[in-house]
């Protein structure tokens, strides 16, 4: 057994003692309390027509007497430590249902033995109700001409003498304690706790109560107080909640673990914190400080534990009445961030690289890194230029890795990806019903999931024109509207789009918005090519021979010469393309010129120079080309076009085309003077 047990089990009992007239009254009271009470109590009794001598009322704590003219019996045996209370009956609801079917002012006999318990039945049953009859005592010593044409007798277990002529005699039964009596007892000696409260609840199922208004009043607050109760026990966080001189009020199971008083003699967890000096002293001290705090970071020194505290006060009609307590651990609190950041990389919402993760030794790439960093400590819009494959997405992940808004979402949508009668329902959402198909109860968008972090929208160059002026609106009033909505949504997001297109020239064929241009573009970054970089081109190989997975491998230095001479179309991707090729195929150790593909063994002045030769006008078309510039020719006769436009038209029609060979016929067209 533990110490907590064996000191609940210690703990003095408080005592009743029950004063009544005579033994039956006796017998039957005190078999009611011993039934509801069930040992919480100690119960002594006094009969005024059977005991005698002194009453020895030194350990009782309450006295409960069933009438008040026997104060006089027991007031010199008082002592200054007792305390008096009168006795309230009732009648069980059962008993007391025939009532309701004798009619309404119908003169009834109420029997009893004798007068005054016959004016406290009549009290009892009016105020439970049954005020719709009139009542004549029936005790004894009244005359018989009282009771004349009475045919319904209502009687207690007091039976008295009753008229033979009387048609319906209704038993009641005899008193039962009141509700409102047993509440009492268990308020003033302090076993009013929940085991006591859910007896109440059914005590009140079965017995009739005088004050119904006032019970179901009283029953209400206590169920709200265990709600509460309930509430502050269902946090995961320590909760204590005092009064205005630290005295505690409610805490939880968390709150006593951390006191280490999880055990207390079989009661509720919540009860087992009755003090403040439980607490941990340096604890107890910074809780009891004046002033409040939110979100305080301080060390149990204790147990070394590190906890994040709040203090707040209670206020009620504009004075302060108590203090309520959080304790959280800093563990806890850690282990959360963890498994959000967990979630949010699980739905792809989450930023993988930083600036540490780009690999480069080239001042003009280090410079282009000093000026995101100052920026990302800003909520600028970022609009990040530059080639294919130069890890413009790199970049604003880094950013958003490097800002204030870090801890919350990185989402990134490919605006070219996605087609464009669904990509505005993807960034805003969509209500249920707003489209056929559309999912019940609707979804949130991009920009919604984005709350508090950053939306990095990549190829922005391809979005269409018409949901270009709905994300305009977005970005200048901070709210969306969903799809199929009627009601706008606040949203704080910073926004990272990217693009390798010319901007001007997608002006010029009004494709794109010059005032979200330049909504988007308050601070520009271009990405280096790797052209402009070359010098990073061998330490990116070995990080990607080292990223490969298929064995240990070197590069030999006429293979890194070479790789830096290449014409990196692609960039980084490209670059990474070739050496995840060469490492594939390569059974390991030292890369060499031998093992890279076909297309990279010629020198770069050859491919320069077969680049320049294929893309003259003098080179003939080949036969299947022709019907594809036939087709070029039409589309851009009707409207000019760039090619990555161009692509998507013709794929439209079914024809799927690379961006190089409509660059080259596109070329071919105009050097022959075809184009209009």
């Amino acid at each position: 057994m533990t110490a907590g047990r064996q000191q609940g089990k210690e703990k003095r009992k408080k005592k009743l003692v029950l004063v009544t007239y005579e033994r039956k009254a006796k017998n039957r009271y005190l078999e009611q309390l011993e039934d509801f009470f069930d040992g919480l109590i100690e119960i002594g009794t006094y009969c005024v027509d059977e005991d005698e001598g002194q009453m020895e009322l030194s350990g009782a704590d309450l006295l409960l007497l069933s009438f008040a003219d026997v104060t006089g019996y027991v007031s010199p045996f008082l002592t200054g430590g007792n305390q008096i209370m009168y006795m309230t009956r009732s009648f069980e609801k059962d008993k007391l249902a025939p009532l309701a079917g004798v009619a309404g002012g119908e003169r009834v006999g109420l029997a009893d033995y004798s007068e005054t318990l016959a004016f406290e039945t009549i009290g009892i049953l009016n105020a439970c109700g049954y005020n719709h009859l009139e009542y004549q005592m029936i005790v004894p010593g009244c005359d018989g001409e009282s009771m004349r044409g009475i045919r319904t007798v209502i009687t207690t277990e007091n039976v008295v003498t009753i008229p033979a002529a009387v048609e319906k005699v209704i038993n009641i039964g005899y008193y039962r304690i009141s509700w409102t009596t047993f509440a009492e007892i268990a308020r003033r000696l302090d076993v009013l706790d929940d085991t006591v409260n859910e007896r109440l609840n059914r005590y009140s199922q079965v017995v009739a109560s005088p004050n119904q208004g006032i019970v179901d009043s009283i029953k209400y607050t206590w169920t709200t107080e265990r709600q509460l109760a309930a509430v502050v026990e269902s946090m995961n966080e320590a909760v204590i909640v005092t009064d205005l001189n630290y005295r505690i009020v409610e805490s939880n199971s968390a709150a006593a673990a951390l006191c280490g008083a999880e055990e207390r003699g079989g009661k509720a967890a919540r009860r087992q914190l009755r003090s403040v000096e439980e607490l941990p002293g340096s604890l107890r001290e910074f809780l009891m400080s004046a002033g409040s705090v939110t979100n305080q970071i301080t060390t149990v020194r204790e147990t070394g534990r590190n906890v994040v505290v709040t203090k707040k006060p209670i206020a009620l009609y504009g004075e302060v009445q108590g203090h309520v307590f959080v304790i959280r651990s800093v563990n806890e609190i850690q282990k959360l961030e963890n498994d959000y950041r967990i979630m949010m990389a699980r739905k792809g919402f989450a930023a993988r690289y930083s600036f540490d993760d780009i690999i480069t030794v080239s001042p003009r790439m280090q410079e282009c890194i000093e000026i995101c960093k100052r920026i990302a400590a800003t909520d600028l819009a970022i609009l990040i230029t530059g080639e294919s494959g130069v890890g413009k997405e790199m970049f604003a992940q880094s950013i958003h890795n490097h800002s204030r808004r870090q801890a919350y979402p990185f989402v990134a949508v490919n605006c070219a990806a996605l087609p464009r009668d669904l990509l505005e329902s993807e960034l805003f959402g969509f209500e249920e019903g707003s489209f056929t198909g559309a999912r019940k109860g609707g979804k949130k968008g991009l920009f919604e999931l984005a709350h508090k972090g950053t939306i990095f929208l990549d190829e922005i160059g391809d979005m269409p024109v018409e949901t270009q002026a709905k994300l305009l609106r977005v970005l200048q009033e901070k709210e969306v509207m969903r799809v199929g909505g009627t009601g706008v949504i606040p949203v704080d997001v910073r926004v990272i789009s990217a693009s390798n297109a010319d901007f001007n020239r997608l002006f010029g064929e009004r494709s794109f918005r010059r005032d979200l241009y330049y909504r988007l573009n308050n601070a520009r970054v271009r990405v280096p090519s790797l052209k402009e970089r070359r010098e990073d081109i061998p330490l990116l190989c070995r990080a990607f021979c080292d990223g490969c997975g298929h064995g240990d491998y070197g590069i030999s230095g006429e293979l890194a010469d070479r790789l830096q001479r290449i014409h990196w179309d692609g960039n980084v991707r490209e670059l990474k393309n070739c050496v995840e090729f060469m490492t594939a195929l390569c059974g390991g150790g030292t890369l060499t010129l031998e093992d890279l593909p076909p297309d990279y063994r010629e020198t770069e002045e050859s491919r320069q120079e077969k680049r320049g030769t294929r893309e003259t006008a003098g080179m003939p078309l080949l036969p299947e080309e022709a019907a594809l510039a036939e087709a070029i020719l039409g589309i851009l006769r009707r409207r000019k076009l760039g090619r990555r436009r161009l692509k998507r038209v013709l794929e439209d029609q079914g024809v799927e085309v690379s961006e190089y060979k409509i660059k080259r016929i596109v070329d071919y067209l105009r050097e022959e003077n075809l184009l209009p």
